[in-house]
Order: structure tokens, then C-alpha cells, then sequence
């Protein structure tokens, strides 16, 4: 992830920058994560067994409007990607690398991010799609 940012942060953003410094911006910005993954096990520690549902355990994205086994693969799989903690993980490499470019405005930081962010997803939800 952080050659991707650094790949799009250099190419689109025109910013110079080294790929330790994107490194530790994108390890940074990833913590929210592992506080996710906290929440996930007590999550799965509480729940009923049975209607735990691995691939969205704490129900904070749009997933749980479209988790009825009848919607089509592809959108549980975009709706499961719009989350508060993706959310919470595009806003700190944004403003981590606008604090490094300084050159470079928090808007225009967002964009390359949740513009990277947007392919991910695309792709994440087209192989969805194909695989069914």
C-alpha cells in the first residue's frame, strides 16, 4: 500500500518523496486497523456462533442494508467496503502526506487517497462480480 500511495503521491500529486517516508505514513495511518480487529474478536467472542458473520463482524458499513444471501456478491462486497474505519484509514495518510508535502493541500491530499482508494475498490467488487 504504501508503493501505491507512493506510486500515485509521485505521479499525480507531484511530490517528492522517499518510500521510507510513505512507509511509515501508511503503517502509521493503518493503526486504526488493528483496533478493528480488537473490536472483531470481542465481537466474535459475544455473538451467537451461528449468525456471526466473519466477513462483516462488526456491522459499522453499509454491508448489513444488503446481507441477505438473495443480493448479488458484488454489492455486499462494495457495500462492505464503505466503512467508518476505511473511512477513518483514508484521512490519515491524507494528512500525513500534506504534512510532509508541504506544498501539497489536505483537499488534494484526500483526493489521491480516496482516488486510490476508489480503484481498489472497483476492482475488489468487479472480481466479485466474475467469481460470483
Amino acid at each position: 500500500m504504501a508503493a501505491v500511495l507512493l506510486g500515485v503521491f509521485r505521479g499525480f500529486g507531484g511530490v517528492q518523496i522517499r518510500f521510507r517516508q510513505a512507509f511509515s505514513i501508511t503503517s502509521y495511518a493503518f493503526l486504526p486497523m488493528a483496533l478493528a480487529s480488537a473490536l472483531a474478536l470481542v465481537a466474535m467472542h459475544l455473538a451467537d456462533p451461528d449468525a456471526f458473520d466473519v466477513r462483516n463482524p462488526l456491522m459499522l458499513n453499509a454491508g448489513w442494508l444488503v446481507r441477505a444471501e438473495g443480493s448479488p456478491a458484488w454489492m455486499r462486497t462494495l457495500a462492505g467496503s464503505v466503512d467508518l474505519f476505511s473511512i477513518w484509514v483514508m484521512l490519515l495518510p491524507a494528512l500525513g502526506f500534506s504534512v510532509l508535502a508541504a506544498q501539497l493541500a489536505f483537499r488534494r491530499s484526500l483526493g489521491l487517497v480516496a482516488g486510490a482508494w476508489l480503484v481498489y475498490v472497483g476492482l475488489k467488487t468487479g472480481w466479485s462480480a466474475l467469481v460470483g
